[in-house]
């Protein structure tokens, strides 16, 4: 017999992996910018879009 699980679970998952994904992308930009400080700028962009797309995504 197979549980079939409800497609909410799913999404919740699914939401939950991605943000933790936004949220490693954010970590590693912002150590990309404490080692290469010369490129901090697009680091610093890259963080906040990263971010950005977390909240967005904790949101929905």
């Amino acid at each position: 017999m197979t549980i079939e699980k409800k497609p909410d679970e799913a999404l919740k998952r699914k939401r939950k992996t991605r943000s933790a994904v936004f949220l490693i992308l954010s970590a590693v930009f912002i150590v990309y910018i404490v080692i290469y400080p010369d490129y901090w700028i697009f680091s610093s962009i890259m963080a906040a879009l990263s971010m950005s797309a977390w909240m967005i995504n904790r949101r929905l």
